[in-house]
């Protein structure tokens, strides 16, 4: 999770899911899409849009984990 470029960037380069964190206080321009050119899987803005991206995935995993 970063709100950077060069973070989706290396989070790519490392094998795992780069998801862009968009601030609703970030003043730079573009910033959804600078992280979706960087090759981010998932943009969120805002920590409750991040809380409802990676909550299921979070419920997912621990289900497949600890099978009924």
């Amino acid at each position: 999770i970063d709100d950077s470029a060069h973070g989706i960037a290396a989070a790519r380069a490392a094998g795992v899911l780069p998801i862009g964190f968009v601030d609703p206080a970030d003043i730079r321009p573009d910033r959804a899409e600078r992280l979706a050119e960087a090759g981010a899987h998932h943009i969120v803005t805002g920590a409750g849009a991040l809380s409802a991206l990676l909550d299921p995935m979070i419920i997912a995993e621990r289900k497949a984990a600890c099978p009924a």
